[in-house]
Order: C-alpha cells, then structure tokens, then sequence
C-alpha cells in the first residue's frame, strides 16, 4: 500500500518547485498539462521532461499506486489508442485509488498461479479459490 511519506515527499518536491526524482517530475508535468492542456499521454510526458518512455510509463505505475494519478481515458496518437493520466488531489481519493490497484495486483496474482494449479496439490488450488473469492469480494466492496 501507499505509504504517507512517498506521498508527502512528491507533494513537497511540487510545492518547492526542487523536483529531485523522475516521479516528482512527471506528476509536476501531469499538474501543469493537466492546468492547460489537458490530461497528458506518456509519449507527451516524455517529449516534454526528456525521460525516456520505459521510464515514464515505470514511474507512471508507481504513482498510480500511490493513488496520486489515475486514467482519465484515451486519445490516439502513433495510431494507437494511449491514455491519459490526470492528478488526484483528495487523499481520501489517493486512499481508495490504492487500495483499489493492490486488490487487483493481488487477484492477478492469483489467476497467474491458478494457471499452474494442475501442477501444485489439491490444498494449494482450494486455497488460491478461496483468497481469489475473497480479493474478488473485497475489491467488489471498494
């Protein structure tokens, strides 16, 4: 989950203007593009901070694990559909955003070791069928 500090740490980096870290630099350019733009690409993110777009997108996971971005839908460019990050700005928000993106990490783990269940015992597969329910559940009630 989320950790207060990774999140206090970016806010602070955008609020000084003295972005240390590629992620305070990319959420810097979400705030601004988002402000006059609108929602930005990574491509866009890229062309305009210089980091590379393995990066970008990398450092776009992380903050959408802090639940300080979300998608905010999809524009084409290159021919392919890309989407667009915007900047959450509610902490109960951030909260609910994080929570959300761990129950899925977590449920897709366990439908990737459901693939290989025919190789563990039948205890492992009951198991995995059990915290699968209730991942499942508990991401239903977020």
């Amino acid at each position: 989950m989320a950790t207060k500090n990774s999140i206090d740490a970016l806010i602070t980096q955008i609020e000084s203007g003295k972005l240390t870290n590629d992620a305070g630099r990319i959420l810097s350019y979400i705030l601004t593009l988002d402000s006059y733009k609108g929602n930005p690409t990574s491509i866009e993110i890229s062309n305009l901070t210089g980091i590379l777009h393995r990066t970008v997108t990398a450092r776009l996971i992380d903050l959408l694990d802090l639940g300080l971005i979300d998608y905010a839908g999809t524009q084409t460019q290159r021919g392919k559909n890309r989407s667009t990050y915007k900047y959450i700005s509610n902490p109960a928000d951030r909260i609910r955003l994080s929570r959300r993106r761990e129950n899925e990490r977590y449920i897709s783990a366990i439908k990737r070791m459901k693939k290989y269940a025919h190789l563990n015992s039948i205890l492992l597969n009951t198991s995995l069928d059990h915290n699968l329910d209730k991942a499942i559940i508990n991401l239903q009630n977020n």
